[in-house]
């Protein structure tokens, strides 16, 4: 199932002054990734058109080939009115710092034109550049080992907003299905507990609580009805092994037992 995109504005990547190939053809393939296509190249120092940036682009190359270029960083988000800055370095006390793992999910679901800003590969952004932006966020990591390459960086920071703004992963992936009725579930379940009582699992002073177990068990997993479908060739198959007739309205008995002797 594609997921339904929940805000009005999408991040623009603004590079400022990169120098790697591998590294601007890696963020551009990135933003395809996550469906952004709007990336701004502050005093980029390198080649754009390099085979390079084309093989680490792969098919995202025109998010390259359609950047737009600025001499300064002030023009680059002259139309944005909110910007976010990564880096790991204090801009001063005074500007607004923050964890990633801080930022709830709110918090991505901008109403507003809004950028985030990576700096040089090996400078970073300085405090001047920081103090243009309205936040500055650090990713957490090793105390000994701290420095991201802007693009794992990018890839964390993009995971988390487009997590924040789209459904869940697990919605994604799903295929359009529905839960089963309540009366199929309720079928389902009297079956399992006459099997298992007469296979000798069920006891009579705890099957109560080993039914509701079952059922806390079921309801974790969300099974749909394409689910449910499995379940009930699988005990069906096992109730005709042990000759059984589970789906009556009783409590099930032929006088064979599938029970270790």
């Amino acid at each position: 199932m594609v997921g339904v995109f929940r805000v009005s504005h999408k991040p623009c990547l603004i590079l400022v002054s990169p120098k790697g190939e591998s590294n601007l053809g890696g963020i551009a393939r990135l933003m395809a990734n996550f469906d952004l296509t709007d990336l701004r190249l502050v005093q980029h120092r390198c080649d754009r058109d390099s085979d390079e940036v084309k093989k680490m682009s792969l098919q995202a190359f025109s998010l390259v080939e359609n950047a737009k270029t600025f001499d300064r960083l002030s023009e680059a988000q002259a139309d944005l009115r909110w910007t976010l800055a990564l880096s790991m370095r204090a801009a001063g006390e005074g500007h607004p710092q923050r964890s990633l793992f801080e930022l709830d999910r709110p918090f991505w679901k901008r109403d507003e034109p809004w950028g985030i800003l990576l700096g040089r590969e090996d400078s970073g952004l300085t405090n001047e550049e920081l103090r243009q932006t309205n936040l500055q966020v650090s990713i957490p990591s090793s105390t000994e080992f701290p420095s991201l390459n802007i693009v794992s960086a990018a890839a964390v920071v993009l995971s988390r907003w487009f997590e924040a703004t789209h459904q869940d992963a697990s919605e994604l992936r799903r295929p359009l299905s529905s839960k089963p009725l309540k009366r199929e579930e309720d079928l389902f379940f009297r079956g399992l507990s006459n099997l298992l009582r007469d296979i000798g699992f069920l006891k009579s002073d705890s099957s109560t609580h080993v039914l509701e177990d079952l059922r806390d068990i079921y309801q974790r997993a969300e099974i749909q009805e394409r689910d449910l479908r499995i379940l009930f060739g699988i005990l069906s198959d096992l109730a005709r092994t042990c000759e059984k007739k589970i789906f009556s309205s009783g409590s099930g008995g032929g006088k064979k037992s599938c029970s270790s002797e």
